[in-house]
């Protein structure tokens, strides 16, 4: 596979996923901007002193406003070309008084391409507490004009996923075991909400060895083998997660990497996160 490019950007682990409309007309560097997120920083602040006594005491002597003063907030953009697309890259972290939670980033990527689906052209990736994330998508709603939904994965993009992987790492034994579990709360006289399936990681090489050699091949004989040996009907079920040693993706749209390389593929897998997050990026209007 070839490399798209490198950026400076971190790409993180443990991300929540959304599709938003552009937010290349805001100004996250201006003090204007940087100081409504410092407010929304401390409103969180405060709703955790309530519950948490380990941030109760080690901010009760400051007031809102050295609080305010207190908080980092660092802001990086890169731009890159790639085929005649302008992708934008925008990283927000944000860095907490006295270190009582750790750094929270929200990373943007967007391109000034036109014909993208609904108007959406901007991928969110969140690493933050749920109470900040709540209150920043809100921000970027209310005060910024933005349209966000959740990006979430169908069982259709998450076949293809499994068939990114097994095209672009070097043996499946990178996959390790498998777990895909399946989302059943909509049938009915069902009484588990999920089923999950487990395939070792010896039964997979068996499926390599045995394909033709296509890789996509694989990954389809792999999905037939499952509903012969398990009885499961997949056409009524839906892919709630993917699990293997290299990531877990999950349909509300949760993705964490484990072992794919953050800036550039070895030996053994074929990309990184960052041509991961692309890839995601580029079938963003066709997830539903």
């Amino acid at each position: 596979m070839k490399k798209i490019f490198q950026t400076m950007i971190r790409i993180e682990n443990n991300l929540k996923l959304f599709k938003s409309t552009t937010t290349t007309g805001i100004n996250f560097n201006k003090d204007i901007i940087q100081n409504e997120i410092k407010l929304l920083v401390v409103s969180v602040l405060s709703e955790l002193q309530e519950d948490d006594l380990v941030v109760a005491a080690k901010l009760i002597e400051f007031s809102n406003e050295e609080l305010i003063h207190l908080t980092k907030i660092h802001y990086d953009l890169e731009k890159k070309e790639i085929d005649g697309k302008e992708y934008i890259l925008e990283n927000i972290i944000i860095q907490f008084p006295e270190s009582v939670l750790r750094k929270q980033s929200i990373t943007f990527i967007s391109t000034r391409s036109s014909g993208l689906d609904k108007g959406y052209n901007t991928l969110i990736m969140s690493k933050s507490i749920t109470k900040l994330n709540k209150l920043f998508l809100h921000w970027l709603k209310s005060n910024q004009g933005l349209i966000i939904k959740s990006l979430t994965f169908n069982s259709s993009f998450s076949i293809q996923i499994f068939k990114y992987l097994i095209r672009n790492i070097n043996d499946l034994q990178e996959l390790g075991d498998i777990e895909i579990d399946f989302d059943t709360s909509f049938t009915q006289n069902g009484s588990l909400n999920t089923i999950s399936v487990e395939i070792k990681n010896i039964e997979l090489q068996k499926f390599k060895n045995s394909e033709d050699g296509h890789d996509d091949e694989v990954a389809s004989g792999i999905f037939k083998y499952l509903e012969l040996s398990t009885t499961l009907n997949f056409n009524r079920l839906e892919i709630s997660r993917l699990k293997t040693d290299l990531l877990t993706i999950q349909s509300s749209g949760k993705l964490n990497f484990k072992k794919i390389p953050k800036l550039a593929k070895n030996d053994f897998v074929f990309f990184t996160t960052f041509d991961f997050i692309l890839m995601i990026y580029e079938n963003l209007v066709k997830v539903v």
